[in-house]
């Protein structure tokens, strides 16, 4: 398996900034990803690091409960793509198309107004409805509601819990009620990268089966196989593969914890960002449409893709090129090379 060192990604990235130019102005409307300048918002991604940071916290602690609360954290997330479930007074009066701006109160007076944007077509009549915060382009401050499973949930900047949500295109004031520690979620876990593995990398559109995928899939007899051997080892099990197979009864909670560190860094997020690049060539290259809720695709198809998949490599924890701040793979590069 090979990763991107320091010297090796700042010169592929170069490259890859050179041909962005070349179509137009360089926008650095947002942070930088170290040398990376991204041109679409990608804040929340790359605050995946912080969930592995979390997970590791809990390790760290040397318990079977620190596993446990390391494993909710694995599968549900806690700093990426937060979404609030909302309860209405009363059924919706009209539909309202998927990306719709909406607002509401914040729990902090501090933050005042709570902006997003509808996650999916509310339908006339729906009662429970999905609402996506809005994320800002400061990574130091880019979403105000980390809750899911975060063992120390901030809610400065969620809805608060009985309130009037408002949709300005269509003039609705919407009542509601929700509750601000198990309706804030995410709908972004390094689990997912494992599980949605499927559908993305081998019976999507495009190039696919994407290669680098379809190596791991056939060695190991299933598309999930990073999930399923990451539960294993959370179970302390033995795993049943078509090839590698690992008894982790042989291992105690230290070095169970150990391996999950790794794992989740070389086998989920690896291929993820693998999968990300994959992508955007495939847009690049008139393969595959764009997303239609990729709202930077009529500026840049795919960009926004290739910035998603150097955020979910370098993290937000790294300080400047060549550091060892961060836990993602751009860290583990330049410690094993």
């Amino acid at each position: 398996m090979k990763f991107f060192t320091a010297a090796v990604l700042g010169a592929f990235l170069s490259k890859a900034g050179a041909a962005k130019i070349e179509t137009r102005q360089l926008q650095k409307r947002y942070d930088t990803i170290l040398s990376y300048q991204p041109e679409t918002l990608v804040t929340d991604c790359t605050a995946i690091d912080l969930d592995f940071l979390a997970i590791q916290g809990q390790f760290e602690s040397g318990t079977k409960v620190g596993i446990e609360i390391g494993e909710r954290i694995y599968r549900e997330g806690a700093f990426s793509h937060p979404v609030a479930k909302l309860t209405l007074d009363n059924p919706l009066s009209e539909d309202v198309p998927r990306g719709t701006r909406v607002m509401g109160v914040a729990i902090s007076s501090q933050v005042g107004t709570v902006e997003g944007v509808t996650r999916d077509f509310w339908a006339r009549g729906d009662t429970e409805v999905l609402v996506e915060y809005a994320i800002s382009p400061d990574q130091s401050n880019y979403v105000q509601c980390q809750v899911g499973a975060n063992p120390k949930p901030n809610f400065k900047g969620c809805f608060i819990d009985s309130g009037v949500l408002t949709v300005p295109e269509y003039q609705l004031s919407l009542p509601y009620s929700y509750d601000e520690e198990t309706d804030n979620m995410n709908f972004r876990a390094i689990e997912g990268f494992s599980h949605y593995a499927q559908d993305l990398m081998a019976e999507c559109e495009g190039n696919c089966p994407y290669p680098e995928f379809e190596i791991f899939a056939e060695y190991y007899g299933m598309p999930d196989y990073a999930d399923t051997i990451i539960t294993s080892a959370f179970n302390g099990e033995t795993t049943f593969l078509a090839n590698g197979n690992m008894d982790f009864s042989l291992l105690g909670d230290d070095g169970r914890a150990a391996f999950l560190e790794r794992a989740m860094i070389t086998m989920n997020i690896w291929m993820w960002v693998i999968r990300q690049m994959n992508f955007a060539i495939d847009i690049c290259e008139g393969r595959v449409d764009c997303p239609e809720e990729d709202e930077f695709c009529e500026e840049s198809p795919g960009l926004h893709a290739w910035d998603r998949g150097v955020a979910y490599y370098i993290g937000t924890l790294n300080t400047s090129p060549g550091s060892n701040n961060g836990k993602m793979l751009y860290n583990l590069a330049n410690e094993e090379c």
